[in-house]
């Protein structure tokens, strides 16, 4: 078919339409290697060219959950490394979805999100995980918002000379144990971390099968930790104590890790979270290195 039958055909077809327009028609269909058929399509200098819109498919989550049987054989650091590895390769897909949904968490399964949080108070523990492995057969992938991960720390080393960081005294418990630490208090870390060991030996917190390992990074290392809702209490300078229960994120190899290069004898990190949460008013005495807390009222 030459190209005036072809023009003439679509005149009948699509009435009212002007040549130039049927002409830049039949010429996009050719640029798109569309096969017409004709050889004779003269060039038209009078019709303006547009360039092509191209659409790019959004991006799709990469990596298969494993079984959960498969997935309670690896060890912490199997785990930690699997973690990274999700977080690598699916950069752009993670960030653009704590973005939308606005969350602090994301579970996996298949490359959809089947679960997500506002907040690491409602992070998955134990039965929610569970319930998950009954349901869909897969260890689901569970992500943390790295903005709730980040530390900035805003205090001197204590590795200088004559420079100390402010502490606050928590007590950390579950039903079965309790521990008391002296924590370094850190305004620049959105959240709290403590030495998953330490809490382990004193049974605050137990190990189960197919927890999930968050890796994150801080002082440019990287460092494995699980989150886990542990019971907070901290006691004001008026002996009131306050309690709340808070997510910490427990640090395996805490000895290895970053959080101890600033200082070695560091044994939890407090962040902002937990004051936000029980809304105190502190008084950081650097003449007597103490540290004095009380209730809105009090001050």
């Amino acid at each position: 078919m030459t190209h005036e039958a072809i023009i003439e055909k679509v005149k009948k077809n699509y009435a009212g339409a002007d040549e130039a327009t049927i002409h830049a028609v039949l010429q996009t269909l050719q640029d798109a290697k569309v096969d017409l058929r004709w050889s004779d399509l003269p060039s038209a200098p009078d019709v303006a060219k547009k360039p092509a819109i191209i659409f790019k498919p959004p991006p799709q989550f990469v990596g298969e959950n494993p079984s959960p049987e498969a997935y309670r054989k690896r060890t912490f650091d199997e785990r930690g490394a699997l973690s990274e590895q999700l977080k690598e390769k699916n950069h752009q897909w993670l960030a653009e979805k704590f973005d939308t949904l606005k969350a602090a968490w994301l579970m996996v399964v298949n490359g959809e999100i089947i679960a997500s949080g506002d907040t690491l108070k409602t992070y998955p523990q134990r039965e929610q995980i569970s319930e998950v492995l009954s349901r869909y057969g897969k260890q689901p992938f569970i992500f943390i918002n790295d903005f709730l991960l980040a530390i900035e720390e805003s205090w001197h080393s204590t590795v200088y000379k004559n420079d100390f960081y402010p502490t606050v005294s928590i007590v950390l418990q579950s039903d079965s144990g309790s521990l008391e630490i002296d924590a370094d208090f850190d305004t620049g870390a959105t959240s709290s971390f403590a030495d998953y060991d330490l809490l382990k030996s004193h049974h605050v917190i137990e190990p189960y099968e197919n927890e999930y390992v968050e890796i994150s990074r801080h002082l440019s290392e990287a460092f494995g930790c699980v989150s886990r809702l542990i019971n907070v209490e901290v006691k004001l300078f008026s002996g009131e104590v306050l309690r709340r229960t808070l997510p910490i994120h427990c640090v395996e190899k805490w000895n290895k890790s970053p959080f101890v290069r600033i200082n070695p004898h560091r044994t939890a990190l407090a962040g902002r979270d937990v004051f936000l949460e029980l809304q105190t008013a502190i008084l950081l005495d650097f003449a007597n290195r103490r540290t004095k807390m009380f209730t809105a009222e009090q001050v």
